[in-house]
């Protein structure tokens, strides 16, 4: 899991140097609220969020569920832009993002370097605490979900710039789709999650099956 999320980094920095990257800093994405550059920002910010959470002391008790912590960030409809969390999300990306490009990409560079040393030595077995529940949730389970967001967040990127979104390698694509899946299960269930696979007639919408975010 941590090599999957350190091999990412790189990729990430890569594209928000690049000059399409640049010259749509400024523009909207297709992500309501969102600039390019503050995409970026929250790229960064979501995975920048590992160091503190690893030095946090976890809490006690069973671990958490996925639909417990991760899957409250669903955004389902309009209306829940407006929620308190999805704002200050929005305004924190758009603050980082106003540094710039390089800005967002050498600390993208530092943060895999600190990292790389940081979690070597760390257990797997582990549980972290997080925001939005007070149970613990299993470290592999926690970097998972920044894998995730970096992933999400670069084709983001890449769209809204009209670039081509990084080549994943193939760990990489291997987490985050298993993730993606576990994800769509715990929302949807398994019948639900099979269906929108292989019989999409059977459902009403097979779509909302598997969107996670």
């Amino acid at each position: 899991m941590a090599s999957a999320l350190l091999g990412c980094l790189p990729l990430a920095s890569e594209l928000i140097r690049r000059p399409q990257v640049a010259a749509a800093w400024d523009d909207a994405s297709d992500l309501p609220g969102y600039t390019v550059g503050g995409l970026a920002g929250h790229l960064l910010r979501a995975v920048g969020r590992v160091e503190p959470t690893l030095d946090e002391r976890p809490p006690d008790g069973v671990p958490a569920p996925l639909t417990e912590w991760y899957l409250v960030n669903r955004v389902a409809s309009p209306d829940d832009l407006d929620a308190e969390l999805p704002r200050f999300l929005r305004h924190d990306g758009e603050q980082l993002g106003g540094r710039g490009p390089e800005h967002i990409a050498a600390e993208l560079d530092a943060l895999g370097r600190r990292l790389r040393d940081r979690l070597v030595p760390e257990d797997a077995d582990r549980c972290v605490g997080v925001v939005l529940t007070d149970r613990p949730v299993p470290l592999a389970d926690y970097l998972a979900s920044r894998l995730v967001e970096v992933v999400v967040h670069a084709d983001d990127v890449a769209f809204a710039a009209g670039t081509a979104t990084p080549e994943l390698p193939p760990d990489v694509a291997e987490v985050v789709t298993t993730f993606l899946v576990r994800l769509a299960r715990a929302r949807s269930g398994d019948v639900a999650v099979i269906r929108a696979f292989t019989r999409a007639d059977r459902l009403a919408d097979p779509y909302d099956a598997l969107r996670v975010l």
